[in-house]
């Protein structure tokens, strides 16, 4: 919704461009603590997909996108064997 806003010149699509950066951010950020890996990753694409990223918010973004990964295969190696069907 908020990236096919219309705006009326270079410096208001710059602000929107960094507040757009910051709720997905923060939004990567709530679904990580909230144990949302699939929606975290989700805004962490979309905050990397957006123009004229810096690279603190870069930073940020393959941050939250690499602690969710991680915290799949920590989950994924806590399943004890057995509850795997392996043929």
């Amino acid at each position: 919704m908020l990236d096919k806003a219309h705006l009326k010149d270079d410096e208001e699509e710059e602000k929107h461009q960094k507040m757009l950066l910051q709720l997905c951010l923060n939004l990567a950020l709530c679904c990580n603590k909230m144990a949302e890996p699939k929606r975290c990753i989700s805004w962490c694409k979309r905050a990397l997909e957006i123009g004229g990223i810096d690279k603190t918010s870069k930073v940020k973004a393959l941050y939250q996108y690499g602690k969710v990964k991680n915290l799949e295969m920590v989950n994924f190696a806590c399943f004890p064997i057995s509850r795997f069907n392996w043929f």
